[in-house]
């Protein structure tokens, strides 16, 4: 989001996204109004503690307040996504929104579509463009999305983010969505198949025109963060990144090439 002039910033929910969005839009604009919604007292009166002159911590959200504002993040749990989004679009309210992912509203029903943004960010990275580019006008065969994390997703885990109707739901909402909507963005996919379904593992695939599978794999002991890796296959060569990095093998001359940042 790009701020200019007197602005002001709505953000849904004061956990680790919401502060996260927060803490990234004082920096873009120091003079920056902000009112940080979130119906945790505790919460509340910590976010309180920390946060500066400009910064507003409430529970209740007037349509006044709506009204004036220029931006707003949805960054509250995903069942409550929607929630907010018929509070702003009840206020009519006209600015630029964010709605984290998983995004559970239809940004049609919004009055100005083209100011809505999701947090499905990783289509913007810098080896994601040049992906697309590379297959630009070649036919892919192939799709293989794999993300592999620490995060436990089980049900003894503790975390608000497991309320699982079937084993390997959250999972795919927090991680799954994220790789849904880059193979989406890859190739025409409309239905997947949920071949594995565990709270910790969960395999999706497609066996149409292009051979797709997506592998959600939780609570692994082998890294410290997220990593996502993409393998892409078409008939002259095959694609590999992380986001770190890029390599392209040559089926024609088994020729390699790699860049990193």
């Amino acid at each position: 989001m790009k701020f200019s002039g007197s602005k002001h910033l709505i953000v849904f929910g004061g956990g680790r996204m919401g502060l996260s969005h927060a803490a990234m839009a004082g920096l873009l604009e120091p003079n920056l109004q902000m009112t940080i919604v979130e119906p945790s007292f505790k919460t509340r009166i910590f976010l309180r503690l920390i946060t500066g002159k400009n910064i507003r911590v409430t529970d209740n959200l007037r349509a006044s307040d709506i009204k004036k504002a220029t931006h707003a993040i949805i960054a509250s749990p995903p069942k409550y996504h929607f929630t907010n989004f018929i509070q702003l679009r009840k206020a009519e309210f006209g600015g630029r929104l964010l709605i984290e992912k998983p995004v559970f509203v239809s940004v049609s029903e919004f009055l100005a579509t083209d100011k809505v943004m999701s947090g499905y960010v990783l289509r913007h990275a810098h080896f994601w463009k040049s992906l697309k580019a590379a297959l630009h006008e070649q036919v892919v065969r192939k799709i293989s999305i794999q993300l592999e994390t620490n995060q436990d997703f089980g049900l003894s885990s503790g975390s608000w983010r497991i309320e699982d109707t079937f084993p390997g739901q959250s999972l795919i909402s927090e991680f799954g969505s994220h790789c849904i909507n880059l193979l989406i963005d890859l190739a025409p996919i409309e239905t997947l198949s949920i071949s594995v379904k565990e709270f910790n593992k969960v395999i999706l695939t497609n066996n149409d025109n292009v051979n797709c599978t997506i592998e959600l794999l939780a609570k692994s002991p082998n890294v410290r963060k997220s990593v996502y890796t993409i393998l892409v296959e078409t008939d002259v060569a095959r694609f590999r990144t992380d986001f770190y990095s890029l390599e392209v093998l040559s089926f024609q001359n088994k020729e390699m090439v790699f860049e990193s940042l």
